[in-house]
């Protein structure tokens, strides 16, 4: 009710918003425990005072659970042993230890039975580290993870794998740093307890299991016996593809949005005004051949241009800072006060023309079409008077000695793109894809009109990017519209249609993805990924109640 409190209904309401079901009486009660002046509201300080037990209380669940988890598997070899099942199939309790020689505090151990994804960690006994795991009669790896790095166990023969493993390191709390994410480990210790039947083996026998025969009523009849871990290695795991992952919707630019974009710019140029005849097809056709160039070139300078609150288009600073950076301006026909003539010139509208109002107020910048229609003027004037070329030629020209510009914006986009559709980033988005959802509705609709599904603008994300932490060095605050702007999809209607200037759900995933890229951290792109993802999440529970408060 914008009191500026926050009454039991209304935490109520807000807490089961954020995921977080509480009765009303539970809600009272939160109130009444933490209302310091008694008046049956929360104000700020009481509120932080609030956020701050939930968050207390979440780690010391979290820590309890881990406690609760490592008396699990210090039960599991026992509980194992006891199981039919496993003996049976001639499994084997097996001790992993090391040395315990006063450096070190903490010793995990990773097996190849589970893909060295779930790590028992040794505990201190004496001078040493142990832990017990059940075992089948198969060669078995183990690599260790000591303190903050890896190791082998002491003792035991070692192999090199011919395709290093990414091991997830743990961090604890004896340690006096945490551990980076992840390390490459291409040395393995081997326990080997021999095959079932051979003579290693614990329990040399076959593995069978009777069943009832379905063709003889009261028959029987044996069949070899497998374990789920067999079936598994077995079973083929389905390749991923693009079709199938978050990104399936995807629309890339191939040759037919091109040439659909190009023919939606050209005819809104004025260009038939200065080219004549076949000269104009001719234009248009060197145009639709460079557009991608194009786009690379109008995409940089438009997020250059803006500051992320008004709308994309390339101001006559930055149009003329291109040129004049690719040699294209001259003392005759191509100087600067020549420049400013025909930009102006290219923002002019056609007496005439469709009067339909544009989508969007370009303001003192150049749209799209009116971009490439100066860059067209620009190449009439430098190379047709100069050096007497016709104007495709000229165009042809222009695009040549803009390419050198142009080339490490696409080179960026192509990277990020085949660095971005993988498997890996598309697991990782699908793990926090309620959280994504989250924050993109938090960061959307402001300047959405009403009635319409609210998508995020520049502005929007921008303030999404610095609540995640993101800018750096190697990626400043007035780096973010170009994210944007990679991240964005082409629209070939940017003159009655806004789609081109807001981010639907899918376009702020990949401009998530390319504020990443730019960061330039060394770091693989899923990791950067999954770094701004932590972040985002931590601040979303305590920024949704802030904003319910506001």
């Amino acid at each position: 009710d914008r009191s500026g409190t926050i009454e039991p209904l209304e935490l109520e309401a807000t807490m089961l918003s954020l995921g977080l079901a509480t009765s009303p009486g539970a809600a009272a009660a939160l109130v009444a425990e933490h209302d310091g002046d008694g008046n049956g509201c929360l104000d700020i300080d009481e509120f932080t005072t609030l956020m701050e037990s939930i968050i207390v209380r979440e780690r010391e669940d979290r820590e309890s659970k881990k406690a609760r988890d490592l008396e699990m598997d210090r039960e599991r070899s026992l509980l194992e042993a006891r199981t039919s099942c496993w003996i049976c199939e001639s499994w084997r309790t097996i001790e992993v230890e090391f040395p315990a020689d006063g450096t070190t505090t903490a010793v995990w151990a990773y097996f190849s039975l589970d893909n060295f994804e779930q790590p028992t960690q040794l505990l201190r006994n004496g001078d040493r580290f142990t832990c017990e795991r059940m075992l089948p009669p198969e060669q078995v790896w183990v690599i260790l993870q000591v303190d903050n790095g890896l190791g082998l166990v002491p003792g035991l023969p070692t192999a090199t794998l011919p395709k290093p493993v990414h091991i997830k390191l743990l961090s604890a709390e004896e340690l006096a740093e945490a551990p980076v994410s992840t390390i490459a480990a291409s040395e393995v210790s081997i326990i080997d307890l021999g095959k079932p039947g051979s003579e290693d083996a614990p329990c040399a026998h076959s593995r069978t299991v009777v069943l009832d025969d379905p063709n003889r009523p009261g028959g029987i009849y044996v069949v070899p016996r497998m374990t789920q871990a067999e079936h598994l290695r077995k079973k083929k795991v389905k390749a991923w593809s693009f079709s199938q992952s978050i990104f399936a919707a995807w629309r890339f630019e191939d040759e037919q949005l091109l040439t659909s974009a190009c023919n939606k710019d050209w005819p809104a140029t004025k260009a038939g005004k200065f080219i004549k005849g076949n000269d104009y097809e001719m234009t248009a056709l060197v145009c639709r051949k460079h557009y991608e160039s194009f786009l690379r070139i109008y995409r940089r300078c438009a997020a250059q241009s803006t500051s992320g609150a008004s709308t994309f288009g390339v101001s006559m600073t930055v149009a003329s800072e291109v040129l004049s950076a690719a040699g294209v301006m001259d003392d005759a026909y191509c100087r600067p006060s020549d420049v400013d003539t025909m930009f102006i010139a290219a923002r002019v509208r056609e007496k005439g023309a469709d009067k339909r109002p544009f989508s969007v107020k370009a303001s003192d910048t150049l749209l799209r079409f009116q971009f490439l229609e100066f860059l067209v003027r620009v190449a009439v004037a430098r190379y047709k008077k100069s050096e007497d070329m016709s104007p495709p030629d000229a165009v042809q020209r222009l695009f040549e000695d803009l390419r050198p510009p142009a080339h490490r914006p696409s080179t960026a986009l192509q990277e990020f793109q085949k660095a971005f559709h993988t498997e890996a980033c598309d697991k990782l988005l699908r793990k926090h894809e309620t959280l994504l959802k989250c924050v993109f509705s938090s960061h959307s609709g402001r300047y959405t009109k009403p009635g319409l599904e609210p998508q995020t603008s520049c502005k929007e994300f921008e303030e999404m990017l610095a609540e995640a932490e993101v800018f750096n060095e190697a990626f400043p605050q007035r780096e973010a519209p170009y994210a944007f702007l990679m991240g964005m999809q082409l629209y070939a209607d940017e003159l009655y249609s806004l789609d081109f200037a807001t981010m639907a759900h899918l376009e702020f995933i990949h401009g998530l993805g390319a504020a990443a890229f730019l960061s330039l951290q060394e770091a693989s792109l899923e990791e950067k990924l999954e770094n701004i993802l932590n972040v985002l999440g931590g601040k979303h529970l305590l920024g949704g109640f802030l904003r319910g408060l506001r």
